[in-house]
């Protein structure tokens, strides 16, 4: 069977667990504030604050005060870790494309 693009890509077969170095980490508010709570109680590090780039773009703006408290979360994590983010400027997908550490055959 021929391999998919992912597993080209990583070098592993479908179901097979694998460990790689990141070029560039992109979360958006709509799931890297799940993981928050999580990497504040392991009191855990950011390996490279420069690889990190968290958008907000999926409650924007936030609806509902649920919503924004999620966000306000995130805001003080990425502020408090000094990760550099995006706050309503565009589509998270389209600004990862527009990141400058993105470019042509790097995934």
């Amino acid at each position: 069977m021929i391999p998919t693009y992912v597993e080209q890509l990583l070098q592993a077969k479908n179901g097979e667990i694998v460990e790689r170095e990141v070029d560039l980490l992109m979360g958006h508010d709509g799931t890297a504030s799940l993981v928050v709570e999580r990497f504040e109680k392991e009191q855990q590090n950011i390996w490279d604050k420069e690889k990190v780039f968290i958008v907000f773009d999926h409650f924007a703006p936030p609806a509902t005060v649920e919503r924004a408290e999620i966000q306000n979360k995130l805001l003080k994590f990425v502020k408090d870790y000094k990760i550099p983010f995006s706050l309503y400027k565009g589509i998270s997908h389209q600004l990862l494309l527009e990141h400058p550490k993105v470019f042509h055959n790097n995934a």
